[in-house]
């Protein structure tokens, strides 16, 4: 079996004193170190290289900026669109919805990957649930949404009479009969 010579560098610091300063002192002493050739080759990590890769994405502080500055914009975005901007203005916040929608997928599958604990525990779950609540917060799907609250006052008119707090509440049937005169169910 055939040796090799590796030089191992050995690097040992250590603080020295003169009068009143402290400065660091590196020392690096090599010695020779006999190896196999069986060893020669880089040892495999026991990770795969797509976990390892994963939680290197999502452990950089890069990304992790990127995905807070997102999470401030999916938290406001909605109501600076509402308060601040024309109803023109709605494809671009819808654009910007995606784009949250889409990164925060992404994060999810990595971490889901990268992190050995994320998948049945609760940010897994937290993170699943407030990605899937952005949609509410498209412009088209919140305007559908308020068609389908609107058209459900018309038609539950007791609800309109709870909400102006009359007093002379009147039930489905009376209501349904001063207006078209007959109640539909009771004839």
């Amino acid at each position: 079996m055939a040796t090799l010579r590796v030089q191992e560098r050995i690097s040992t610091a250590s603080i020295s004193t003169s009068g009143s300063r402290e400065k660091l002192v590196l020392e690096e002493t090599t010695h020779d170190k006999p190896t196999s050739k069986k060893k020669e080759g880089l040892k495999k990590s026991k990770t795969p290289a797509y976990v390892a890769i994963s939680r290197c994405i999502v452990d950089n502080k890069y990304f992790i900026a990127f995905t807070t500055l997102l999470t401030i914009y999916a938290l406001s975005g909605d109501d600076f669109r509402l308060w601040l901007t024309p109803v023109a203005a709605d494809e671009y916040f819808d654009y910007c919805v995606w784009s949250c929608i889409i990164v925060f997928t992404i994060e999810v599958i990595l971490s889901c990957l990268g992190k050995a604990d994320y998948y049945p525990g609760f940010f897994f779950f937290l993170d699943v649930i407030s990605t899937v609540t952005l949609v509410l917060d498209l412009s088209y799907v919140s305007d559908e949404m308020s068609k389908a609250e609107k058209m459900k006052v018309l038609v539950n008119p007791p609800m309109v009479q709870a909400r102006r707090m009359d007093s002379n509440l009147e039930g489905p049937h009376e209501w349904a009969r001063k207006q078209a005169g007959s109640c539909e169910c009771c004839g």
